[in-house]
C-alpha cells in the first residue's frame, strides 16, 4: 500500500507538473529548479512503481519480497486488468523519461503530445485498480477521471511549492501561479463529480457508510476533501487579490502563497493516503468476482468416494499463503456439514481445517483466500461430514506444495505428523 501511495505521489507531481508548464508555465523549462523537480518525481516514481509490483506479486504468489522484483516473476501478474495496469504503468513510466530527460519538448507544439501522453497514461493506470475481473461501464471512467484530475491538480501545487513561489521573480512566475488557478478550478470539480460516482457505485447503500470499514474511511476521505477544496478556493482568492494587478511576484508574497500551497497540498496527501487505505478494503458495491483477484489453482485433485465427489484447486501450490477452489459435484444438494483438513506429512506445522458448509449444501463452488499452509512437501486432504442420510465415509486425497520460491522439495524424507489439537480453522468465503 505505501510503495503504491508513493509511487502515485511522485506520478502525480510529474503530470501536474508537465500540465502546468506545457499549458501556462513555458518558461519553467529553464529553471534548474524545474528540471531537477521532474527528474526527481521520475526517479522516485520508477523506483515506488517496482516495488509496488514486486510487492503485489510476492503477496499474491506467497514468494518473497526479493525474489520477486525480478522482471521475469511479473508475468504472473498480466492475468487480470489491475496486474496488466500495473505492468503498462512501468511501461509508460520508461517511456516518460524521453520528456524529463528533455523537458522543453512538452512545450515545443511538434512534440507536446507525445511527450505529455505517456505520464497522462500512466497517471490514469491507478484507475484500474477495480479492475481485477474486466471493466466496469461506470465505474472504470470514473476512476479514471479521479486519478488524472488529482494528479493535474496535486501535481500543479507541487511544483508551485517546489519552484515558482521558492523565492521572487519576474511576469513569468505571476503567469505561471495564475495559470494554476485556472487549471485549479476545474480539477477540482472533476474530482468532485468523479468521487461522487465512485461513492455511489462502491459504498452499496448509505447503511454501509458506518457500517463497513470501506465506508467509514471513505467519511474521513470526504472531510479530507471538504477541507482541500475550500483551501483551494481560499488560495484562489489570494491569489486574484495578490497578483491581479502585479507584473512581478515580490518575495513576502511568495512566502505566503508558498505556506499556503503548502497547507492545501499536505491536506491532498492525506486524502491520497486515505484513498490508498480504502483500496484495501472490499467494497459493498463491487460484484463479489471483482472484490478480490483469486489466485488461478496450480493443480487439482479429486475427493470421490460413494457419498461425495469434491474437486479442491490450490493457488500457487507453493509454502505460504494459497487461495483454495472448492467445488462440490455431489451430492446436488443435501449436505449438513462437510469439513475438509489439510495435514502435512513432511513437516511439523499445524493443520488446516476448512467448513465448506453452511456456505455450500449441495453443488457449487467456494474460494477460501489466504490459506496458510505454512510448509512446503507432502499434504494430506480428507473430506468428513455428514449428509441429510447420515454420515459421509471418510474420503482423501494428496497434494505437494511447492517451497515458498516455487523450487520443488524432497518428499522422500520420514512422514511426520502435527501436534495432537494443532490446526487452524480458516474463515470461509464466497
Amino acid at each position: 500500500m505505501i510503495a503504491r501511495w508513493v509511487a502515485y505521489l511522485a506520478i502525480a507531481a510529474l503530470v501536474g507538473g508537465l500540465v502546468l508548464i506545457a499549458t501556462t508555465w513555458g518558461d519553467g523549462v529553464e529553471y534548474v529548479l524545474t528540471v531537477r523537480f521532474l527528474r526527481i518525481s521520475w526517479g522516485l516514481a520508477l523506483v515506488s512503481t517496482v516495488v509496488n509490483l514486486a510487492a503485489t506479486r510476492a503477496e499474491r504468489e506467497g514468494a518473497s519480497l526479493l525474489s520477486s522484483l525480478s522482471p521475469g516473476a511479473w508475468s504472473d501478474l498480466a492475468d487480470n486488468g489491475a496486474g496488466l495496469a500495473m505492468l503498462a504503468r512501468l511501461v509508460l513510466l520508461l517511456a516518460t523519461g524521453w520528456v524529463v530527460t528533455g523537458p522543453e519538448r512538452a512545450v515545443d507544439e511538434a512534440t507536446q503530445i507525445p511527450a505529455l501522453l505517456p505520464p497522462l497514461l500512466a497517471v490514469a493506470t491507478f484507475g484500474f485498480s477495480r479492475a481485477e475481473s474486466g471493466l466496469d461501464l461506470f465505474l472504470t471512467p470514473a476512476a479514471v477521471v479521479h486519478v488524472v484530475a488529482f494528479a493535474v491538480w496535486f501535481g500543479g501545487l507541487a511544483l508551485l511549492w517546489r519552484v515558482v513561489l521558492a523565492g521572487s521573480g519576474g511576469r513569468d512566475l505571476v503567469d505561471a501561479v495564475r495559470g494554476f488557478s485556472r487549471l485549479a478550478t476545474p480539477a477540482l470539480l472533476a474530482i468532485l463529480l468523479s468521487g461522487v460516482v465512485l461513492t455511489a457505485k462502491l459504498v452499496g447503500g448509505a447503511s454501509e457508510l458506518l457500517g463497513s470499514g470501506y465506508g467509514r474511511v471513505l467519511l474521513l476521505k470526504t472531510l479530507g476533501v471538504a477541507a482541500m477544496a475550500y483551501a483551494g478556493v481560499i488560495n484562489r482568492q489570494t491569489v486574484q487579490q495578490r497578483l491581479g494587478r502585479l507584473d512581478h511576484l515580490p518575495g513576502r508574497t511568495a512566502v505566503r502563497l508558498r505556506r499556503a500551497i503548502g497547507t492545501e497540498m499536505l491536506t491532498g496527501i492525506v486524502v491520497l493516503g486515505l484513498t490508498a487505505w480504502m483500496v484495501s478494503f472490499a467494497p459493498q458495491g463491487l460484484p463479489d468476482q471483482v472484490v478480490r483477484d483469486h489466485t488461478r489453482p496450480a493443480f487439482t485433485t479429486p475427493i470421490i468416494n460413494d457419498d461425495v465427489e469434491l474437486d479442491i484447486g490450490v493457488g500457487p501450490a507453493r509454502a505460504g499463503l494459497n487461495d483454495v477452489t472448492i467445488d462440490v459435484l455431489e451430492p446436488a444438494q443435501g449436505l449438513v456439514a462437510l469439513t475438509l483438513r489439510f495435514d502435512p506429512v513432511d513437516a511439523y506445522v499445524e493443520s488446516v481445517v476448512i467448513s465448506v458448509t453452511p456456505t455450500l449444501t449441495g453443488r457449487g463452488q467456494m474460494i477460501v483466500d489466504d490459506v496458510p499452509f505454512n510448509a512446503p512437501g507432502r499434504w494430506t486432504i480428507t473430506a468428513t461430514g455428514d449428509n441429510t442420510k447420515g454420515k459421509i465415509g471418510e474420503a482423501q486425497a494428496t497434494m505437494i506444495l511447492s517451497a515458498a520460491d516455487g523450487s520443488t522439495v524432497d518428499t522422500t524424507a520420514a512422514t511426520t505428523t502435527p501436534a495432537a489439537g494443532t490446526a487452524t480453522t480458516v474463515a470461509t468465503g464466497g
